[in-house]
């Protein structure tokens, strides 16, 4: 007697969003540029005191060692990226529309935009997080090699993590698998949903690792309206 097969349709899937824009990168870099040296010159005073209590040995060894370089809000501001912003939030709406939601009445705006760049001596990383109250976030990769960290990306379903039995093979993505990673290239967009747990691999700073990070959050026309006559 043959066996029934059973049937399987996919629901509550988490997708995750990529395109490679290379085309972009030199003109991007350069421009964050200042950024990036402003965040420099603002942990100067954290690398005076590294410096003092370490010596100059080991800091010339190790001196910025775990030291990400977070850009401020100027670079949402920055007219360089105004094409860059655009079309970020274009896709952004793209996303959201494939995904079945009605934003007919809301306006995407970003939270936040920031550059940041890893430590050439190594030990940059992000713990694990999510980005409360936006809707989409995303990377914009400008520096990175096969020897550089990788976002890594959490199963978001909190009840599947509480009953989850061990995988077969972790090497192999599959229904049971808690966290996958992308491996970019200087040039790759990825978006995804603000609730999707991310995180930073250790760095071990062989190579330049520098990427644009972004949140978006869709707000009521009614909220940005009421903002405007103010």
């Amino acid at each position: 007697m043959e066996k029934d097969e059973l049937r399987a349709s996919q629901y509550f899937q988490t997708n995750i969003y990529s395109i490679d824009k290379p085309e972009w990168v030199s003109d991007i870099d350069e421009a964050c540029n200042i950024h990036i040296e402003r965040a420099k010159s603002s942990k100067a005073s954290e690398l005076k005191e590294r410096k003092e209590t370490w010596g100059e040995e080991l800091y010339n060894e190790k001196g910025d060692f775990g030291i990400v370089y977070h850009s401020d809000s100027r670079l949402l501001q920055d007219p360089k990226l105004d094409f860059f912003v655009d079309y970020v939030g274009g896709a952004a709406c793209e996303v959201m529309n494939s995904q079945g939601f009605d934003i007919t009445n809301h306006t995407p705006f970003f939270s936040s935009m920031w550059v940041q760049q890893f430590p050439k001596s190594g030990g940059g990383f992000h713990n694990t997080h999510i980005h409360e109250n936006d809707h989409i976030s995303g990377f914009y990769y400008l520096r990175c090699s096969d020897k550089t960290s990788v976002p890594v990306f959490h199963d978001p379903r909190p009840g599947a993590l509480q009953s989850n039995l061990p995988e077969k093979n972790m090497n192999d993505i599959t229904f049971a698998s808690r966290n996958f990673h992308y491996k970019p290239v200087p040039g790759t967009l990825i978006l995804f949903n603000s609730y999707v747990p991310h995180e930073y691999r250790l760095d071990i700073g062989f190579d330049d690792f520098r990427f644009i990070h972004f949140n978006i959050q869709f707000i009521k026309n009614d909220v940005v309206d009421y903002c405007k006559g103010l």
